[in-house]
């Protein structure tokens, strides 16, 4: 190999860039409003659909919920008959058809206490009723008027039932057990009134009640969370008791609800951020909606024209709105809970114009290249001659304008792509002698300059493709750049955010480089992640791993001494003339190493849930590491003898599991003592069966180190200056790394933003940011929750 490869640092070169951003509508059923929910579905243009004022949940209306349900009595309108129930007081009970023909009533009087009916028919899972009722009985308190259920016993030992009060109360049972309550009326009493609602199993893990009198509720299930197939109420009969005293009388319909097969869901006008010209290519559509579990449910969604809602929209670089029209299938049985969805038009990428790219190498003096511990840490200071020889160099407008591309490469790699900061400029009396400095930022601040114009639910998204979300639209990359593993973590989903109550919602302001930042803390924190060069394919990519895939064995082999350095190259197949050349490739020099106490002992994270407001806790106490009593010679390698509290916080931890492994995490990462090292070499170490420079998180062994310890280091960053550039021996590449000491080749604790040595006072800080940002979004959504 070619040891004395030249750099090469050029200047307004190619470079991946995004030309748009993407252009995206996003639609739910109901926004925050000045006093309350606002309305997000546009009923007057919709058919066939229905919506829950509880949670602005849409899915088909039920014939039974239709105007038509008053009227008609035939085909899809039948009641159920006397024969469809098998009643343990069947003489007392008659048909009376109320107002029509076909318009079946059960009528009862003089029911003994707890009276009972059970259908003749079972039916398949989550299948929802029509019930309403009469109750004939007045006492002006509150009494039990009807019990309902899903069994085969009619009895409320088993399955899923509910109490419906005088008051409209209604409480809930699974399995005998009291679980919760809610009303179907606001609290306002349903005595000698004509009752009805919907009791629709839905929303994955809920039970819905929708009545004809307020805005009714829903009961969550939690234990349902996460399930594939849940089953909310089981195949099985339905039943109901009348729980009233012996000697009262009650009217009741009830039936199966029934839906049209397909229905139209129109949602409020959407603006697009610019108006989508014909060449954008679509964004992948998403829906935010859950199917019944039962039966045969979809919905598909499109953009249409808002003058023609059969006409699915046309980009033209004029339009900028556009209505989203979600379809709506059933099989008569069931239906589909529609919440969300997002559509519109995808990032357009390119990349910079090459034509006047100019090189560097030979107008600058100083050159130094800085790979950080964080992604936002690596740059690159060029100090170049005056202005006429950038202008013979080739450079335009040296010092026109800021974000320029700029790429330092090396024997064929792309070792470092950035984006020029403004230009310093040192005045002196020779103009010639002007000093002109470029220091390049890394890739990481398109991340940090990127802002969403459109809210984006993460909610159920895989980890690896939320990352790719914020790469691909701040980074303009392609796939291949994004080196994200699917490790099947999910972000959290709760199952029905019609009212905006998103567990993991990306806001209109929000920047990229901040979720991608919290994404990693919450859910991936003793994962490594970076932009760096893609060796195999060139150029630069995200590189995400997770512990298990760390590097585990070593690139190189570094000596102390310079006849080590040069056995050692020799070792590798070498000759002996180029060994002793190039023995810096194999030499380190100036070690220091340094412990770092571990940074805690005991670690709280705290979650919430972003519906009801209910806090979920974790905790992990390294009591060992906190007694003060413990003999020196009992005391573990990261004692303390006080407790080292930590705490984290955020909306994103919507679940107890999510805390759980929030603080398992966390403890692995910032619990151990840890050994940090520099060393320096006179070059930029290169491994010989590539010819690529080591670079973070390589593994390098350096021999010999103190009383003959050899230690392993994982490189977390290094500094480089290109002193000179030219033919051997004249090169010079001056270097300094650093890196941790880890115990084992697989060993990995996960990057601590303090592993720098510069960089520890930032931690704190940066506690205290996520902290603060938590406490407010949970007081609101403390103030925002509800009873159920």
């Amino acid at each position: 190999m070619a040891w004395d490869d030249p750099i090469s640092i050029k200047i307004d070169c190619a470079q991946p860039r995004p030309i748009k951003d993407r252009n995206i509508v996003f639609c739910q059923g109901a926004y925050p409003g000045v006093n309350g929910k606002v309305l997000g579905w546009d009923l007057s243009r919709s058919t066939g659909v229905a919506v829950d004022r509880a949670t602005f949940t849409a899915f088909l209306g039920p014939y039974q919920q239709s105007e038509e349900w008053y009227s008609t009595f035939t085909g899809n309108y039948t009641r159920m008959a006397k024969s469809d129930w098998t009643l343990s007081e069947s003489a007392k009970w008659k048909e009376d058809e109320t107002n029509a023909a076909g318009d079946i009533w059960l009528h009862a009087a003089d029911l003994t206490a707890n009276s009972t009916g059970i259908t003749t028919t079972a039916y398949a899972k989550n299948r929802g009723f029509y019930v309403a009722y009469f109750d004939y009985s007045a006492t002006g308190e509150e009494n039990a008027v009807l019990e309902c259920g899903w069994n085969s016993s009619a009895s409320p030992a088993s399955g899923v039932s509910f109490k419906v009060f005088s008051s409209g109360r209604v409480t809930i049972y699974k399995d005998g057990e009291y679980l919760g309550w809610g009303s179907i009326s606001d609290d306002q009493s349903t005595q000698q009134k004509w009752v009805s609602f919907l009791v629709l199993p839905g929303r994955h893990q809920e039970l819905m009640f929708i009545p004809n009198q307020g805005k009714g509720f829903t009961f969550e299930f939690p234990e349902l969370a996460g399930e594939a197939d849940p089953t909310i109420t089981g195949a099985t009969k339905f039943w109901f008791r009348c729980p009233r005293p012996t000697g009262h009388a009650m009217k009741l319909q009830i039936a199966p609800l029934t839906f049209p097969e397909s229905g139209m869901l129109i949602a409020e006008r959407s603006y697009f951020a610019r108006p989508p010209e014909d060449t954008d290519d679509l964004y992948p559509v998403d829906i935010y909606w859950h199917e019944a579990y039962a039966g045969t449910t979809d919905v598909e969604l499109m953009m249409v024209e808002t003058d023609d809602l059969d006409e699915e929209f046309e980009a033209d670089g004029v339009k900028d709105e556009c209505f989203c029209r979600f379809d709506l299938e059933g099989d008569g049985e069931y239906t589909p809970f529609v919440y969300a969805g997002i559509a519109g038009f995808d990032v357009v990428r390119g990349e910079t114009s090459d034509v006047q790219e100019a090189e560097l190498l030979d107008v600058t003096t100083d050159r130094c290249l800085r790979i950080g511990e964080t992604p936002d840490s690596h740059n690159m200071e060029l100090h170049c001659v005056g202005l006429p020889a950038l202008v013979s160099a080739g450079v335009v407008d040296p010092i026109g304008h800021a974000n320029r591309p700029v790429s330092l490469s090396l024997a064929g790699f792309t070792l470092f792509e950035g984006l020029t900061l403004p230009v310093e400029v040192e005045s002196a009396p020779d103009e010639a002698a002007y000093g002109i400095s470029y220091k390049v930022a890394p890739y990481w601040k398109l991340l940090e300059d990127y802002v969403l114009t459109s809210p984006v639910p993460l909610d159920g998204s895989s980890f690896d493709l939320a990352i790719k979300f914020f790469g691909k639209g701040a980074l303009g990359f392609q796939d291949s750049q994004l080196n994200v593993p699917d490790e099947g973590i999910v972000l959290g989903d709760l199952g029905a955010p019609s009212s905006g109550e998103w567990a993991t919602m990306a806001e209109v302001g929000d920047r990229g480089s901040d979720w991608i930042e919290d994404l990693f803390d919450m859910k991936a924190g003793n994962w490594f992640f970076d932009i760096l060069p893609d060796w195999a394919d060139g150029g630069t990519e995200l590189l995400v791993l997770p512990p298990e895939d760390m590097p585990d064995t070593a690139v190189v082999t570094l000596w102390g001494t310079v006849e080590e350095a040069i056995a050692q190259l020799v070792f590798e197949g070498e000759t002996e003339s180029d060994a002793e050349k190039f023995y810096a490739h194999r030499l380190w020099q100036n070690y220091n190493e340094r412990q770092i106490a571990a940074e805690a002992n005991e670690i709280h994270a705290t979650g919430m849930h972003p519906r009801t407001g209910q806090p979920f806790q974790s905790r992990y106490i390294d009591h060992d590491a906190q007694d003060p009593t413990l003999d020196p010679d009992e005391r573990p390698d990261n004692w303390a003898g006080y407790p080292l509290k930590y705490g984290i916080g955020d909306p994103i931890l919507c679940s107890q599991s999510d805390t759980d492994t929030a603080v398992e995490l966390l403890a692995d990462r910032l619990t151990p003592k840890r050994r940090l090292c520099s060393f320096d070499n006179p070059q930029m170490i290169r491994i010989s069966s590539t010819g690529r420079p080591i670079w973070k998180p390589d593994l390098v062994i350096l021999k010999n180190v103190y009383d003959g310890e050899d230690v392993t280091v994982r490189i977390s960053g290094f500094e480089t200056d290109f002193d000179c550039e030219g033919e051997w021996p004249w090169m010079s590449r001056p270097s300094s790394y650093f890196g941790e000491i880890i115990s084992g080749a697989t060993a990995w604790r996960g990057s601590l933003r303090a592993t720098n040595l510069k960089q520890a006072a930032a931690i704190a800080k940066e506690r205290a940011r996520i902290l603060q940002n938590f406490k407010g979004v949970y007081a609101m959504r403390v103030r925002q929750g509800r009873r159920v």
